[in-house]
C-alpha cells in the first residue's frame, strides 16, 4: 500500500466503553491478555478515566474477542452487558432525562464524549421516529460488529430510559442478511437488510413522555459535565485529525483540493500543511488512505458496481479507480474481493 493513515493512531475513545468490553468477554471464560493480545493496551489502562484509546487499538480487540469467542453475534451479548452507568457523565445525563426528546438532544451534542466517529440524527415521519445511525469512517473486517453494537445498545439505553419497549419498533440494517441473523429474534421486530442507512423506528407517541428517571436539576448538571467533558476533549491535539479525516469521507464524491480543506477549517495554508507535518502525515496521504478504506468496506460488505464505487470515491472513469486500488493492494478491485470473501468463507 502506499499510504499509512495516521488517524487511525490518534487516542480518541474514551476508556467507558471498550473498557465494558473487555469486561463482558472476560466474563465469558477469557483472559484479559488475550483479548488485549497485539493492541498495545494493559489492563491497568481500563481502570483509568483519563485513558483514550485509538481506532486501530479498538479494532484489534474486537477482532481478538470475535476470534476468542467464535461469535459473529457477540454485539447481541454486548449491548445486553452495558449499562448507562458505562458512559460516564453521557450516561448520568440521560439516565435523568425529562423525555426521550431531552435524550435525543444529548446524544446530538456530546456523542463525541462516546465516540467522535458516532453519526446520530433523528426526524419524524408518518408519526414514526426515525434513527439514523452509524460509524462515519470505514469499519474493514469489524464492519457487522459495529453496526450491530451500535443499533442494540441504542434500542436497549431507549428501553431502559422507558422501561417497556418501543412501540413498533422496526430496523434498517446497510449489509446483507447474515447467517447468524435469527441471534436478533429476542427484538421481536423486523429487520430490513441491505438498505442505504442503518435506522431504528418506532411510534412517535413515546417522544414526549415523561421518563421514570427524569430529575430536572440533576440533568441539568449532567449537561454542565459533559459541556466541560467536552471541552476538555476539544483542546486534545489528536482530535483535529479525526476532523480531518471525517471532512475528508465526507467529501470524498467532490474531494477538496488542501487550499479548500484549509479553508474550511479556518487555517492558513501554510498552518494547515504545518499541522500535517506535526502529526507526521499529509493531506494526499490521508486522502488516499480514505479512499482505499471506504473501497474495502464497499466491496467487502455492500452491493455496488464498480462504476458506482469509482464514481462515490471522486474518480472519473473506472480505470482511474481501478490503477489507485492496484496501486493499494496490489490487485485490481475484483479480484481483490474475490480472494477476501474467499479468506473469510475458510476462517
Amino acid at each position: 500500500m502506499d499510504f499509512d493513515d495516521k488517524s487511525m493512531s490518534a487516542p480518541i475513545i474514551p476508556v467507558h466503553l471498550p473498557a465494558a468490553f473487555v469486561r463482558m468477554t472476560m466474563s465469558r471464560g477469557f483472559s484479559a491478555t488475550a483479548i488485549l493480545e497485539h493492541s498495545g493496551i494493559h489492563i491497568d489502562d481500563l481502570e483509568s478515566i483519563d485513558t483514550y484509546f485509538t481506532l486501530k487499538q479498538i479494532a484489534v480487540i474486537v477482532q481478538n474477542a470475535l476470534n476468542l469467542t467464535n461469535d459473529p453475534a457477540i454485539s447481541v451479548s454486548f449491548s445486553q452487558h452495558i449499562r448507562l452507568s458505562h458512559f460516564g457523565s453521557f450516561g448520568i445525563a440521560l439516565m435523568s432525562a425529562p423525555t426521550l426528546k431531552d435524550a435525543f438532544l444529548v446524544c446530538n451534542r456530546f456523542s463525541t464524549l462516546i465516540d467522535p466517529t458516532i453519526h446520530f440524527s433523528y426526524e419524524i415521519k408518518d408519526r414514526m421516529v426515525c434513527i439514523r445511525f452509524g460509524k462515519q469512517i470505514p469499519l474493514g473486517l469489524t464492519y457487522y460488529y459495529t453496526q450491530e453494537a451500535l443499533c442494540l445498545s441504542i434500542i436497549r439505553i431507549l428501553g431502559d430510559l422507558l422501561e417497556h419497549e418501543l412501540p413498533q419498533l422496526k430496523i434498517e440494517l446497510d449489509y446483507e442478511k447474515p447467517k447468524y441473523a435469527e441471534k436478533f429474534s429476542f427484538l421481536n421486530a423486523p429487520i430490513s437488510w441491505n438498505k442505504q442507512h442503518c435506522a431504528i423506528y418506532f411510534n412517535v407517541n413515546v417522544l414526549d413522555e415523561k421518563l421514570p428517571g427524569a430529575d430536572f436539576p440533576a440533568f441539568q448538571k449532567a449537561i454542565k459535565m459533559c459541556e466541560a467533558e467536552q471541552n476538555l476533549f476539544k483542546q486534545h491535539g489528536e482530535n483535529w485529525l479525526i476532523k480531518l479525516k471525517l471532512l475528508v469521507l465526507q467529501n470524498l464524491q467532490q474531494p477538496l483540493t488542501a487550499e479548500e480543506m484549509a479553508e474550511r477549517l479556518h487555517l492558513s495554508r501554510r498552518t494547515f500543511f504545518r499541522k500535517l507535518a506535526e502529526h507526521d502525515t499529509t493531506y494526499d496521504a490521508l486522502v488516499s488512505a480514505s479512499r482505499a478504506e471506504v473501497a474495502k468496506d464497499y466491496l467487502l460488505h455492500k452491493k455496488i458496481t464498480l462504476i458506482e464505487l469509482s464514481n462515490h470515491l471522486g474518480y472519473n472513469d473506472v480505470s482511474n479507480f481501478t490503477k489507485a486500488f492496484k496501486r493499494w493492494f496490489g490487485m485490481p478491485p475484483k479480484q481483490w474481493q474475490q480472494a477476501q470473501l474467499q479468506r473469510l468463507k475458510v476462517t
